[in-house]
């Protein structure tokens, strides 16, 4: 069975002057591929503003579709499989640990889609209180997910003997 690898470009509608315009080639798996002002690459968004934002609203859509997918195949299970399901399904994101540059209304409203998803969920009323039901639940919070992500990336990058890694840790 061949395997491939699947690049998708984007190219931005608005060209500005203070970003590089040409990239160099780079090889992947023997094949060459060209970088644009924005490119998809194994799934993480490579944007000419280096801006994490679009990372953050592509994780607020899988956060939506993954609730709606356990909302609709475990509507009538019980509280303590749908919290199971909520942390092995709803709490994984991909790469949340290495944002670094992003808008504050962007966090805050991943930070209210965490909160909308899990009463939706659970059932809870819109209103209710939130630290109530994850201490009910024994749910991390938003802020509490984000920082042990950071943390872990921080403890897997100081763990590994790569000269690489390390210095581009130092920068």
């Amino acid at each position: 069975m061949q395997r491939r690898l699947c690049v998708w470009y984007l190219i931005p509608a608005i060209n500005t002057k203070w970003f590089v315009t040409h990239f160099h080639n780079f090889n992947l798996l023997v094949a060459i591929y060209h970088l644009y002002h924005s490119s998809v690459i194994l799934v993480t968004l490579l944007g000419n503003t280096f801006s994490d934002d679009s990372e953050i609203h592509r994780e607020i859509k899988c956060l939506f579709t993954r609730t709606n997918l356990l909302i609709r195949r475990f509507s009538r299970c019980s509280m303590q499989v749908k919290v199971q399901l909520f942390k092995s399904f709803c709490i994984c994101f991909y790469n949340i640990g290495l944002w670094e540059n992003f808008h504050v209304y962007c966090l805050n409203k991943f930070a209210s889609a965490y909160v909308k998803c899990i009463k939706i969920l659970f059932g809870f009323h819109k209103y209710s209180s939130f630290t109530n039901m994850l201490l009910q639940m024994g749910l991390p919070s938003f802020n509490t997910v984000l920082y042990n992500a950071r943390i872990r990336i921080a403890n897997n990058l100081h763990l590994l003997d790569n000269s690489v890694v390390s210095v581009s840790c130092r920068l």
